[in-house]
């Protein structure tokens, strides 16, 4: 019996381990990708902004049942950009969200236009990052960042990518402490 069990037991082990290396090497994968130049004209398509927003709030809303979470979205905004990486960007700092912040952290998302950009909000009432962190943004997006909690599932490089995925579409982000007491990461693409 205690063989049986130490067999399922390291079983499970391995078989989480190969879940975190998959992770790992999806994120590489993605990192690479977004990394480099600009997109060009064809990698970019016409993008209802406001209707991906939407949906992944609804995603959201699902694995993290129990984070109030306050939207104001303008409908019908759209931009020219790469579908699955801006999926990739908003998916990454929500994850980061639901991992990192207590059940009950209050969320606000926010997508407004102004002139030819879009700016979007998401920022959180958790425990934010350490006061020093807003004025140093290379560390907050460094890739294998010490400095944030990795949980065994994370392969730390999620804000790595969604600096890289920014970049790639011409945009800008920058964190700051949120007025819901945690970070907010502000996002602005252009249209």
């Amino acid at each position: 019996k205690d063989s049986k069990e130490n067999g399922e037991k390291y079983f499970s082990r391995i078989n989480h381990e190969i879940t975190r290396m998959e992770r790992l090497v999806r994120d590489l994968l993605i990192l690479a990708r977004a990394g480099g130049d600009k997109l060009a004209p064809h990698e970019k398509q016409n993008l209802n902004l406001s209707k991906l927003l939407n949906e992944l709030i609804e995603d959201f809303k699902i694995t993290s049942p129990n984070h109030p979470i306050e939207i104001k979205i303008i409908e019908n905004v759209n931009i020219a950009a790469d579908e699955e990486f801006l999926t990739q960007l908003f998916t990454n700092l929500l994850s980061n969200i639901r991992i990192h912040t207590p059940d009950k952290t209050p969320v606000a998302i926010t997508l407004y236009e102004y002139s030819k950009d879009v700016i979007i909000t998401i920022e959180d009432g958790g425990p934010g990052l350490n006061d020093d962190l807003y004025s140093n943004e290379f560390r907050i997006f460094r890739r294998f960042n010490p400095l944030t909690k990795r949980s065994n599932t994370n392969s730390g490089l999620g804000l790595s990518i969604v600096k890289e995925i920014v970049n790639k579409h011409d945009g800008q982000i920058h964190a700051r402490k949120s007025d819901l007491g945690g970070v907010a990461f502000d996002i602005t693409l252009p249209k």
